[in-house]
Parts: structure tokens; C-alpha cells; sequence
């Protein structure tokens, strides 16, 4: 078999006999990509999910049948998790996969949804008394 990257990969027989082998394009052309997608807390769900689907709908080789799905996916550690749900022909899979990121990271900037990143505050209960902090400057009051 040969991958996408060029790789070739030998599988023994016995292999083929005993453990699952998926193939993608067996019996269609078709493939589904999971894109998720990350906003920060205090977006509105809804408007993630219509941007989300009016981002598929406007990409042509996105597939009208079955219809791409946006969901709100979880609550994350440092973002609102999402997930679109596209399928498309299966030897254009890995090209539209990028391009869909691409308009989602635009439509979500003009749309002025912010993409987080991990961040975490940090609260001090108390400083050991051998700790000295700097002084303040004039300019910093």
C-alpha cells in the first residue's frame, strides 16, 4: 500500500487475514473530515455553528448529500469546542480539509470570534516575607 505521503507499507499476509483494514475508497469516493474548531468562552453557540455551516455550504467541493453538520461539541479546558462534519470526493480530502480551515479561521476573525489559546492565571495566596518585590518607578505610579 502506498499513503498519502509517498510512504510504502508492506502488510503480511497474516495481518490482512487476522486484524481490521479500512479503505477509504472501496466501495465510494466519498470521505468524511471531522474539522474541529476551538472559540473562546462567551461566544454565542449558535453563531459558531451557522458560521461553521455557511463556511461548507460556499466551498464547491464540499458535497450538498449527505449535508454537512456543525456541532457544539464540548466544553473544553481553554475553549468552546466544535466540530463541522463535511463530506467530500475522497482523492480531495486532504486539500479541502485545508482550505475549510483556512475560511473558517477568516470567517471567525471577521466575525470578530476569537480563537484562544491555553492560558492559565495564576493566584498567589501568599509571598514567603524573604521574597522582595522591586519598587515601584515614577512612571509606574
Amino acid at each position: 500500500m502506498r499513503t498519502y505521503a509517498g510512504a510504502t507499507i508492506i502488510v503480511p499476509n497474516a495481518d490482512l487475514i487476522s486484524a481490521q483494514v479500512v479503505n477509504w475508497s472501496l466501495h465510494d469516493d466519498q470521505r468524511r473530515a471531522a474539522i474541529p474548531v476551538g472559540v473562546a468562552y462567551g461566544t454565542q453557540p449558535q453563531k459558531v455553528t451557522d458560521l461553521l455551516l455557511e463556511v461548507a455550504a460556499h466551498h464547491p467541493e464540499v458535497y450538498d448529500e449527505p449535508a454537512p453538520i456543525a456541532i457544539f461539541h464540548d466544553f473544553g479546558v481553554d475553549a468552546l469546542e466544535f466540530q463541522l462534519l463535511v463530506w467530500m470526493g475522497n482523492d480531495r480530502w486532504f486539500r479541502v480539509s485545508g482550505e475549510l480551515r483556512t475560511a473558517i479561521t477568516l470567517a471567525l476573525t471577521e466575525a470578530g470570534i476569537e480563537i484562544p489559546f491555553p492560558q492559565r492565571d495564576l493566584h498567589i495566596r501568599s509571598i514567603d516575607d524573604s521574597v522582595s518585590l522591586p519598587e515601584k518607578g515614577p512612571s509606574e505610579g
